[in-house]
């Protein structure tokens, strides 16, 4: 070989000055390659936390939906469905193609389920009762770089079970109106321990107070006129017809003395603040003038006839005998519960809008809490001009919601008082307690039925319960939900009083 080709090649194998452009590419490979992972990585990441987050929003939505299930509604699928991230949506997703998506309903009855009563879930559902739902989704994430390699895409899944019931909400302010009238007093409930309808009422009412929180976890603190320092959810308790306000303690006093009634009176409506209503009888130098009230609890408590002393803890496992409230309701060993006045017919449009001026008062002083007014009765409204104060009621029939007070249109009233309510925030409950399929005599057309005019008073289908099981009643008033005595009906209501939780998966059924 020539001595000046030899002398090129060894000079160009000896020549380094090209290898940093060599070594740089393997690097930028290297870390072109690392990138491509990190952002396929970071990207199924991603992907995944907004199917785990909208498979919870899903099943929080779809457990909040199962008391409104009906037989012809899955109202739990509907509410998980739209919350989940499928096509169209409001959790949906674009890298996220979801591939499968099911709803179980089932009904836990072990551990936090065991006091949230499964409700019924209509023929369709695969479960004829429940109190829970599980939701898992399933979806396909493309990959960008890793689709250079024969991985497409990245199949991830995600399960989700909530409980209907369960987690804290606001403080509540709790009316519960009790009919005191002659039905209530004199029908048996064979199904209630063969106790009257009224004291049955009240023992479900005592029920009712062992499911709320009378104060703070962190402890109750001074009790103060029926009220703790750290209260939390606050009860009223009224009652029709209306009595004296002089003779209200005989309501709570355990004696077996009753309140004394008179004709029945009106609040105004719209009042932002519960106040006695004037009866005068006679006239001229005989006048007399009484104060009336439907609050059994008048004078008591705050301002507004609200306590919070049933129980002496959250972890309390009886009621407290020194509560007027437990007293009143027959909770206390030894104590005769408030009984019906009797002498009047039912009129109970009067009586919720004084619940509802009471409600509005206490929301007032206490910002953020949250209202609730409870009704049983069978709803037969019956009263008689002659059991009406005279000077207040009108003889005119109106053409819409009844014209009030008058002892025409009586159920239709109720209903317009009940809407009231419902419009100025409150979450009204009916509980129709043997309600007759007709019975409204002062009413006209579909409102002559006290069944009918229960269901239209409740905020909602969901908060409308009934107990027919009484023997004696040629009621058929169905509420559509698989709980029908009233222990159970309280019990219901009191869950209804928190909100769907997420529980572990492992507790579903």
């Amino acid at each position: 070989m020539n001595e000046k080709v030899r002398l090129f090649l060894r000079r160009a194998l000896e020549d380094e000055s090209g290898s940093v452009l060599v070594l740089m590419a393997v690097l930028m490979l290297g870390l072109l390659g690392m990138g491509a992972v990190v952002i396929d990585v970071g990207d199924v990441y991603y992907s995944y936390n907004k199917l785990v987050v909208s498979t919870n929003a899903a099943a929080l939505a779809g457990a909040q939906g199962l008391p409104s299930n009906t037989s012809t509604t899955n109202q739990a699928v509907t509410n998980a469905t739209l919350y989940s991230s499928q096509t169209g949506n409001l959790n949906a997703y674009g890298n996220l193609n979801i591939t499968s998506a099911t709803y179980t309903l089932g009904c836990v009855t072990t551990s936090v389920g065991a006091s949230i009563p499964c409700v019924a879930t209509g023929t369709s559902t695969g479960a004829s009762t429940a109190n829970a739902i599980q939701v898992t989704q399933t979806a396909k994430v493309p990959t960008y770089f890793a689709a250079m390699f024969g991985t497409s895409s990245v199949t991830l899944t995600a399960t989700a079970t909530a409980l209907m019931r369960g987690a804290a909400t606001s403080p509540y302010n709790v009316a519960i109106i009790v009919d005191t009238t002659d039905s209530m007093t004199s029908n048996k409930d064979t199904n209630c321990g063969n106790v009257t309808r009224l004291q049955c009422a009240l023992n479900g009412v005592q029920t009712f107070l062992q499911e709320l929180s009378p104060c703070a976890a962190t402890g109750c603190g001074t009790l103060t006129g029926q009220n703790y320092a750290n209260q939390v959810d606050r009860i009223s308790l009224f009652s029709f017809p209306n009595f004296t306000t002089t003779t209200a303690p005989d309501q709570y006093d355990c004696t077996s003395t009753n309140a004394t009634p008179e004709v029945y009176t009106f609040p105004a409506v719209g009042a932002s603040s519960i106040s006695t209503m004037p009866y005068t009888t006679g006239s001229g130098k005989s006048a007399t003038t009484v104060q009336m009230t439907y609050q059994d609890l008048y004078g008591l408590g705050d301002a507004n006839g609200f306590v919070s002393d049933y129980r002496s803890s959250n972890s309390a496992t009886t009621l407290s005998s020194s509560s007027d409230l437990v007293e009143a309701v027959g909770g206390k060993s030894g104590c005769t519960a408030m009984a019906g006045p009797s002498g009047e017919g039912t009129y109970y449009a009067g009586v919720i809008y004084a619940a509802q001026a009471a409600l509005t008062a206490e929301a007032t002083k206490y910002p953020g809490t949250q209202n609730v007014m409870i009704l049983v009765s069978d709803g037969a409204a019956t009263s008689s001009s002659s059991q009406m104060a005279t000077g207040t009621q009108s003889t005119t029939i109106a053409t819409s919601g009844g014209t009030y007070p008058s002892y025409n249109n009586e159920c239709q009233q109720a209903v317009t008082a009940a809407q009231y309510a419902t419009n100025h925030g409150t979450t009204v409950y009916t509980v129709a307690y043997g309600s007759p399929s007709t019975g409204c005599t002062t009413d006209t057309g579909s409102y002559t039925s006290p069944c009918y005019t229960m269901q239209q008073m409740a905020s909602s289908t969901a908060t409308f319960y009934s107990d027919d099981n009484q023997s004696g009643t040629t009621s058929s008033c169905p509420a559509g939900k698989s709980v029908s005595a009233i222990s159970n009906i309280f019990t219901q209501i009191a869950g209804n009083l928190t909100v769907a939780r997420l529980i572990p998966n492992s507790l579903f059924p």
